[in-house]
């Protein structure tokens, strides 16, 4: 618990600051005194009433804003702004209980990281690849499972890297020259993965539309009810065809 109490209260009181004391000594020097000068009206207003509960409770008043400001019969915000003041001008001071820390306790905190295995990750992307250009890449090779694990952990997934390969092995898979390049070291390199990827989902979505605007052109326009021929014309139809009535 917290108390208010006031500096030099006891020096100032003659009766040695004891509980509810029926009158205490107010000095006239309240009003040119340096701190308590620079007070408004309401500070001041809290620093005499605050004197008169000091003198019921041996100048050690609760620090409950609450429960003083029903005694002083004022506002808990109007309250608490001239308390502040008090105590920024240290005419009051805060006491309390002190609590005794007597020994410190060290705790150590391991954490322990958290392991993920991207061994089933490699394979599936390495034989992807071994799969498309016909070659023997290593699923442990040094490189390539680091250049993997570093664009696995940037967000990109196995789908990502198959469909890098694919669209290289569509651009280069028929020129000589390029067809080399599609390895490793070249498609999952940082400076190229994320340009390839973009490149391969922008064909993609060309192709898809391409299509769907191929599909659109065999489509054939579907007759209103009333356009469409009825069993009787067609039968009339055919009976003509063959030279029939």
């Amino acid at each position: 618990m917290q108390y208010l109490s006031f500096k030099n209260f006891d020096k100032l009181q003659d009766n040695n600051h004891k509980k509810k004391m029926p009158w205490f000594k107010f000095y006239k020097e309240f009003v040119t005194d340096y701190k308590t000068s620079k007070l408004s009206m309401s500070e001041r207003g809290v620093f005499i009433s605050l004197l008169c509960i000091t003198a019921d409770e041996g100048n050690q008043v609760p620090y409950d804003i609450k429960w003083i400001s029903s005694r002083l019969n004022c506002s808990e915000k109007e309250l608490k702004t001239g308390i502040d003041k008090l105590i920024e001008f240290e005419i009051i001071i805060v006491t309390g209980d002190v609590v005794e820390i007597t020994k410190e306790i060290d705790v150590e905190v391991k954490i322990t990281p958290i392991t993920i295995n991207y061994d089933s990750q490699i394979n599936e992307i390495v034989s992807y690849l071994n799969e498309q250009t016909g070659k023997d890449y290593k699923n442990n090779g040094k490189d390539t499972v680091q250049m993997i694990i570093a664009r696995l952990k940037e967000g990109y997934n196995v789908s990502d890297f198959k469909m890098v390969i694919k669209n290289r092995c569509i651009k280069w898979g028929n020129d000589t020259k390029m067809k080399e390049f599609i390895r490793p070291n070249t498609l999952f390199r940082p400076t190229n993965f994320e340009q390839y990827l973009v490149e391969a989902k922008s064909e993609l979505n060309k192709y898809k539309q391409n299509k769907e605007q191929e599909s659109e052109k065999y489509v054939l326009p579907e007759l209103p009810p009333e356009e469409m021929a009825t069993p009787e014309e067609v039968k009339q139809f055919f009976n003509k065809l063959r030279g029939t009535k």
